[in-house]
């Protein structure tokens, strides 16, 4: 990535992938493992794919400047978990989709979120951020981004994926988020 400008959409979203992906493998609620990036040509729009317990997880990261989570972005998410198998070659295992993103929906991206019947988990997690300019390219320049809260639609809270917690808030709003855990 050392060719690519820092500020560039390719850069940041990749860096946001990895910070997204360490979080899982560490820091997520539920056992996760076997994480990969997959994003590329021919991902049909997920960036990671992993296991979480019993459930195969099927990441998109969307690192927004501004633009929300819209009902676009989620039926393409719909669509591309429909089209990955979801039995291994000795059970069936359910598929869970997670869309990660630094903002949050529109109202009619919550309107589909909400209504979706595939099992979805809505993580919002931060940019990451350049604190030492000068070694712009080095893991340890760079600001890892960190989760500020997550929900599970209806269909996942009823396969077990959504325990009511606390998540800090936003600096900068004063309403309650209230998120599913």
């Amino acid at each position: 990535y050392r060719n690519l400008n820092i500020n560039s959409t390719v850069f940041i979203g990749s860096l946001h992938e990895l910070q997204v992906k360490e979080y899982l493998e560490t820091k997520w609620p539920l056992p996760v493992s076997n994480v990969k990036i997959v994003g590329g040509a021919g991902d049909r729009g997920l960036d990671i794919d992993a296991m979480m317990g019993k459930f195969r997880l099927l990441v998109q990261c969307k690192c927004y400047s501004s633009q929300r989570v819209d009902p676009k972005l989620l039926r393409e998410i719909k669509g591309a978990i429909q089209d990955v198998p979801a039995k291994s070659a000795k059970e069936e295992i359910p598929l869970v989709a997670m869309v990660a993103s630094t903002n949050g929906f529109t109202r009619q991206g919550r309107v589909e979120f909400d209504k979706a019947t595939i099992p979805m988990i809505f993580l919002k997690f931060s940019r990451p951020k350049l604190v030492e300019i000068t070694k712009q390219y080095e893991v340890a320049s760079w600001q890892w981004g960190e989760m500020i809260g997550w929900e599970a639609n209806w269909k996942a809270q009823s396969m077990g994926l959504g325990v009511e917690e606390k998540v800090k808030k936003k600096r900068t709003r004063k309403t309650k988020l209230k998120v599913a855990v």
